[in-house]
């Protein structure tokens, strides 16, 4: 996949997690990491918010043949 077509790819993903009506999905940042795979990385304050923004991510990735590798960090001290 060329490296247009990757960025394109990146910020529609990306756009899906800046419109998630939690905050924690919207300070996530997705890139490429290698051709086909997505990483989705930053810190959010519970499993579940990870697991979502997996969700969210692997729902467009999926369709664009990409696959998804999570490196979200949880850190209790974000928990309200």
């Amino acid at each position: 996949m060329s490296t247009v077509s990757a960025v394109l790819v990146c910020r529609e993903v990306q756009a899906v997690l800046d419109a998630s009506p939690l905050f924690d999905l919207r300070s996530l940042s997705v890139e490429e990491e290698s051709p086909g795979c997505l990483a989705i990385r930053g810190m959010v304050g519970s499993f579940y918010h990870k697991q979502l923004a997996q969700e969210a991510v692997r729902a467009v990735a999926k369709q664009l043949d990409y696959r998804v590798v999570n490196y979200v960090e949880v850190m209790d001290s974000l928990i309200n």
